[in-house]
C-alpha cells in the first residue's frame, strides 16, 4: 500500500470546461470511501484498498451490487472486480487530509477527523441515501479473508 503513495508529492485540483460526473468528483469519492470504511469495515482492523474498490464498484452498478450481494449470501462464487483510479485518488486525498491513516498491516482506518466527517454525513438523512442503503445491505458481511481469496483467484 505504501508503494501506492510513495510517488505522490501533491494533489492538484484543476478546473475543467466540461462538468465531471458526480461519481468521479473527488469529494464524492472521498465521502464514499470514508462511509465504506465506517459502515462495511471492522473499526478495529480497518479496510483494504481492494475491499474499497469492490464495494465502490458495487455501489455504482445495480448488477454489480446484486453480484456482490449474491456472493456474500453464499449464492455465488464470483464477483466482478474493477479497479477505479478515482478510488485510489480519493484514498490519496483522504490520507493527505488526515481523514484516514494507513496502518502497518496496510489496512485503512478512519482518524478522529474522518469519523467526525462521516458522522456529519450520516446525521443528514437527505444526502447519500442510495449509498447508505447499499452499504447497510453489505455491512460487515464481506470479510478481508474473502477479499484475499477473491483477489488470489482473480490473479489467475
Amino acid at each position: 500500500m505504501e508503494e501506492l503513495f510513495e510517488h505522490i508529492g501533491y494533489v492538484r485540483v484543476k478546473n475543467r470546461k466540461i462538468p465531471v460526473p458526480h461519481s468521479y468528483r473527488i469529494m464524492y469519492k472521498v465521502t464514499q470511501i470514508l462511509m465504506i470504511i465506517k459502515i462495511c469495515c471492522s473499526p478495529r482492523k480497518g479496510c483494504s484498498i481492494e475491499k474499497l474498490q469492490i464495494i465502490s464498484n458495487a455501489i455504482s452498478s445495480e448488477k454489480t451490487f446484486m453480484d456482490l450481494k449474491n456472493f456474500v449470501e453464499g449464492n455465488s462464487t464470483f464477483i466482478p472486480i474493477r479497479f477505479d483510479p478515482s478510488v485510489n485518488r480519493a484514498v490519496s486525498y483522504a490520507v493527505s487530509e488526515e481523514l484516514i491513516v494507513i496502518q502497518k498491516n496496510k489496512l485503512l482506518k478512519l482518524t478522529d477527523k474522518g469519523k467526525e466527517y462521516v458522522e456529519s454525513v450520516n446525521s443528514d438523512k437527505n444526502v447519500y441515501k442510495y449509498e447508505k442503503d447499499k452499504m447497510s445491505n453489505i455491512g460487515y458481511s464481506l470479510t478481508e479473508d474473502e477479499i484475499t481469496q477473491i483477489i488470489s483467484k482473480w490473479r489467475f
